[in-house]
């Protein structure tokens, strides 16, 4: 089973919204703030495209950051 985001964190505000998603300022279950970012997965592609290659330069990109 997958958990949900709205399990797990509680969206206090929206930061942004870009072409590829929207970035959100979440209380965590710890009680820390983090920010997520829901990414847009356009309706032409079919789930037999798998995932968008710009959605996989990006996923590698925020995990290189490192920010408090």
């Amino acid at each position: 089973k997958v958990d949900k985001i709205e399990d797990r964190y509680s969206i206090i505000m929206q930061i942004g919204t870009g072409t590829y998603g929207t970035v959100y300022k979440c209380r965590g279950p710890d009680g820390q703030i983090v920010a997520l970012k829901h990414i847009k997965i356009m309706a032409r592609i079919s789930s037999k495209d798998g995932i968008p290659l710009s959605t996989i330069r990006e996923i590698n990109i925020l995990h290189m950051l490192k920010h408090e």
